[in-house]
């Protein structure tokens, strides 16, 4: 499983670019990789039947069928929700997930994830990662262009993790030259196609 689980996260970074470990962005990224290694990799599916506690199990299983998306925090009438600028929806957002407690300073800041639902409303996971505040008004032609081009969820936020890789990593480059329809297409240096 372990070697599994690196393969997966190591595939994940060669699509949407990683960074070096001293680099401040580097944890979001590690914690973007277990997250699609869990989810889109299946390890959750194939780890759920090894807890003994049911709550565990169901909990993984939860977690192996989370949305993946382009999300903007809001509030409507002082309630915590987010925008699926991709699929398109709107969430209620638990006050107990770490997104909602602080949507005050992270509202209309857009950023790339995966939601799972319960009864209360949603909870985003830890593997999200934040793009520039000033990416927002950027994503529209972005998404028009990926819906365009015949492109699913996957592509489309792998294609944002690798705009918000570029502009971090670059240290003259701004959003409106790393955030652009053009860039949908461009891979990393030694990117394969998905495992």
């Amino acid at each position: 499983m372990d070697v599994k689980a690196q393969k997966l996260r190591s595939a994940f970074e060669q699509r949407s670019g990683s960074f070096p470990l001293d680099h401040p962005a580097r944890a979001a990224r590690d914690d973007a990789s277990w997250e699609d290694a869990l989810v889109s990799g299946g390890l959750a599916y194939l780890l759920a039947p090894s807890f003994n506690d049911p709550a565990e199990r169901s909990l993984a299983l939860v977690f192996a069928r989370a949305q993946r998306g382009v999300f903007v925090p809001f509030l409507e009438n002082r309630t915590p929700c987010l925008r699926d600028l991709w699929g398109g929806g709107t969430f209620l957002l638990l006050a107990r997930d770490d997104v909602g407690r602080a949507l005050r300073e992270v509202q209309g800041v857009p950023f790339v994830g995966r939601l799972v639902a319960g009864a209360d409303g949603c909870a985003v996971l830890p593997g999200r990662v934040w793009l520039p505040e000033e990416a927002l008004p950027l994503l529209p032609p972005i998404l028009r262009a990926a819906r365009a081009r015949g492109l699913g969820v996957d592509d489309v936020v792998e294609a944002l993790l690798r705009m918000e890789h570029a502009l971090a990593s670059q240290s003259r480059i701004k959003p409106k030259v790393a955030f652009r329809p053009e860039e949908l297409d461009r891979r990393p240096a030694g990117t394969r196609n998905r495992l």
